[in-house]
């Protein structure tokens, strides 16, 4: 056979064997493509808050056994908040240990109050076996300020002592920013019996003996 026949047969053969099965690509511009794992800055892996708030109210659940029905008493405006029974309250976050809803009436750009759903009448009424419920309170209370824009070093943050609180029930006050609040709030600047920080109640409470308080509706 002729060269020039050998070659157009042989140029024939691989042309019916590239229409039978077509390759849009020559091999050499294949790319291996990896799978590639995205690494998240420790900043951006914090930035779920409300993801942070679940696992906080499981590890709390976890570190209190067993659970007790909240207990709440007739009258008491922040019972019926946590019962859902007051529709002009600004509730923020809740879950079946703590509510966290506005004051109405603000000292400064915000101001929160964090509550136990079980009724507690004053700091006063807290025992040594309440540092858990103490310090969660705080912890919930920080997140959803931190959610909102706000920094807990920024806060004013603490309760109201017998005989200053308005209301019988155990509330945590988050006040931010302290350079806006206002002339009238110029006591709650202060660490007296008005008004006592929650690093300063959190130390009194560790001194205080571990006795089971008996919470009972009224």
């Amino acid at each position: 056979m002729p060269l020039f026949s050998l070659l157009q047969s042989r140029r024939s053969n691989q042309m019916r064997r590239s229409l039978r099965s077509p390759r849009l690509f020559s091999r050499r511009w294949l790319v291996r493509i990896e799978p590639v794992t995205l690494r998240l800055p420790r900043d951006a892996q914090c930035l779920d808050r409300e993801s942070e708030l679940n696992t906080m109210e499981k590890c709390h659940s976890d570190a209190i056994s067993p659970r007790l029905p909240p207990v709440s008493r007739e009258g008491c405006i922040f019972c019926n908040i946590a019962a859902g029974m007051d529709s002009t309250a600004k509730v923020i976050y809740q879950n079946s240990e703590v509510v966290v809803f506005q004051d109405i009436e603000p000292a400064s750009r915000e101001h929160l109050l964090v509550i136990p759903t079980t009724h507690i009448q004053t700091v006063e009424d807290l025992t040594g076996d309440d540092i858990p419920k103490l310090k969660y309170l705080y912890s919930v209370g920080k997140v959803v300020l931190e959610k909102r824009g706000g920094d807990i070093s920024k806060s004013r943050v603490g309760f109201h002592w017998p005989p200053y609180n308005s209301v019988d029930h155990l509330h945590l006050h988050i006040i931010y920013p302290v350079e806006e609040m206002g002339l009238s709030s110029y006591r709650q600047r202060r660490d007296d019996h008005y008004f006592y920080t929650y690093e300063y109640t959190l130390d009194w409470l560790k001194k205080q003996p571990k006795r089971t308080r008996i919470c009972t509706a009224s």
